[in-house]
């Protein structure tokens, strides 16, 4: 998703706290029924992370949904974990890339797994966007086994994932 272009569009982020997590989660759904495309759910809210984990449930993964308040690489990794879209932001603008549809055997490192491949494809030059399903697609080799990581794809497989269309990906 082009957040820019999104927001030009649709003008408006709601955003989402508070004590009751059930009744943030409500606000989510209620929203998202309303047609409002942009949800933020910020981390100052009591079980923040738990209203974004079940809000991704219900509204599936091609809907928006983001994290606010992340202060600290820990809470970055957290909001991935509950399913919030991954967003860099750069002197070029805002660059948002929705997780992919994986199968999940077990949760444990694949938000260490998406920071370090996020961080490499960096390092190694790549664009935001490109960074980011990097970082996706190491998260998703940990998702997929027991244990805090797991086999990549092997570099075609890889470059032809980097390689897809922004609508294509977003399909995977």
């Amino acid at each position: 998703m082009d957040l820019r272009a999104a927001l030009a569009a649709h003008r408006l982020v709601a955003i989402v706290r508070g004590d009751d997590p059930d009744a943030a989660l409500r606000t989510v759904l209620a929203l998202a029924e309303e047609g409002i495309e942009l949800i933020e759910v910020s981390l100052t809210g009591k079980d923040a992370l738990s209203v974004i984990e079940r809000a991704r449930h219900t509204l599936g993964p091609d809907r928006p949904l983001g994290a606010g308040t992340v202060l600290t690489a820990e809470d970055a990794r957290a909001t991935h974990d509950a399913g919030a879209d991954a967003t860099a932001f750069t002197d070029e603008g805002i660059h948002t890339v929705p997780a992919p549809r994986t199968a999940v055997v077990e949760p444990v490192g694949a938000g260490d797994a998406f920071a370090a491949g996020f961080l490499a494809g960096l390092l190694r030059g790549a664009t935001a966007t490109r960074a980011l399903r990097l970082g996706h697609i190491t998260a998703a080799s940990a998702l997929r086994v027991t244990g805090d990581h797991g086999p990549l794809p092997d570099p075609q497989e890889t470059e032809a994932l980097l390689g897809l269309s922004a609508r294509e990906w977003a399909e995977r």
